[in-house]
């Protein structure tokens, strides 16, 4: 067995550096669970349509070409349909001033807000806890945190494992003891208790973060440039692909250059994370490569439900928020029992 030093040691390393890290994960994972909802409650005015029972079948094609007609030079990359009969169109652009972002009205097209990722807090802690740096060395970092929470996990687990004769009470608070004895009882305690879920948000996090480096790496990876300036024959595609699965909800859309359009299904009232997709063409909208959720090859249907615990709906998203806001807790704690350390050593 490692010495306990041994564990106390690296534990506190391991969390001096990656301790500010890890608080930026902690609060914009907080937002990962309820992206839409979160981006209606920071933003109402920017991020919340309106949709009377007229508007409730408008055309897409006739929504979405009102909007980039209203939009500075650009093109579109990705769209997201609205989730619910309070979501928006929410667009992705590429313009030479770098990605910006755009939400767009469903009843009538007109552009709610629009700029860059700082202009939509929610999308904005998206970026920061996907890739807080620009390319692959955002991915990187990710994937070292997600590393370094495993090891946290583990050396506090082992350093806590009690003796033969310290079985008992090894999780209790004692209140009555000196504040700063209380402090590191409650680091211990929320450590030990949230353990299998900060265990699994860092592992399936891990995964995630992988398989965006894997992707990245791939032969195909430099021509997905999903280009759109218009949305003519939009709609035709849109109904060629939905015969491939009837029944199903429009996730959100990659257009290529050549036309090319992928459609990604889902059904919202089953597995909102059981992703289909279609492959279809804007001149020739016939279907060109269904893909159901069985035959995709991608781990982030799987992983990204755990990783934000909406696999077990509103439960489980709620326990992801609380298991991210204990990981920030643990680090402030940490912190401050790292500064008090240090202090008393140089008195």
């Amino acid at each position: 067995m490692i010495a306990k030093r041994t564990l106390s040691s690296l534990h506190r390393r391991v969390a001096v550096i990656a301790a500010l890290f890890l608080l930026v994960q902690a609060a914009s994972g907080m937002a990962i669970s309820w992206r839409w909802e979160a981006a209606r409650f920071f933003d109402p005015s920017g991020m919340t349509g309106t949709r009377g029972a007229a508007d409730a079948d408008a055309d897409p094609e006739q929504v979405l070409g009102r909007a980039v007609a209203n939009l500075p030079a650009a093109s579109t990359t990705r769209i997201f349909f609205p989730g619910d009969a309070r979501g928006v169109y929410f667009l992705q652009l590429d313009t030479e001033q770098g990605t910006h972002y755009a939400s767009i009205n469903p009843a009538d097209g007109s552009v709610l807000r629009q700029g860059s990722v700082w202009r939509f807090p929610v999308e904005a802690a998206l970026q920061l806890h996907f890739q807080p740096l620009p390319g692959w060395p955002g991915n990187l970092l990710v994937l070292a945190l997600a590393l370094a929470l495993v090891s946290l996990g583990v050396t506090g687990f082992l350093f806590w494992l009690p003796g033969q004769d310290r079985g008992r009470g090894r999780l209790a608070i004692d209140t009555r003891q000196p504040a700063k004895r209380v402090v590191r009882q409650l680091h211990r305690t929320l450590g030990i208790i949230a353990l299998p879920l900060l265990l699994t948000i860092a592992i399936t996090g891990a995964l995630l973060t992988v398989e965006i480096l894997l992707a990245a790496s791939g032969p195909s990876a430099e021509k997905k440039h999903y280009k759109i300036s218009t949305f003519a024959g939009f709609s035709r595609a849109l109904e060629a692909a939905q015969q491939a699965f009837p029944g199903t909800q429009v996730r959100d859309v990659r257009i290529s250059q050549s036309g090319a359009v992928r459609f990604q299904f889902h059904k919202p009232d089953k597995d909102p994370w059981e992703i289909n997709r279609v492959t279809t063409s804007l001149q020739a909208p016939s279907v060109i490569e269904p893909q159901p959720a069985s035959e995709l090859q991608a781990w982030w249907p799987q992983l990204l439900p755990i990783h934000t615990g909406s696999l077990l709906g509103i439960p489980g998203r709620l326990l992801a928020t609380a298991t991210a806001g204990i990981l920030g807790l643990l680090t402030i704690i940490g912190a401050y029992m790292w500064l008090d350390r240090a202090r008393q050593r140089r008195s």
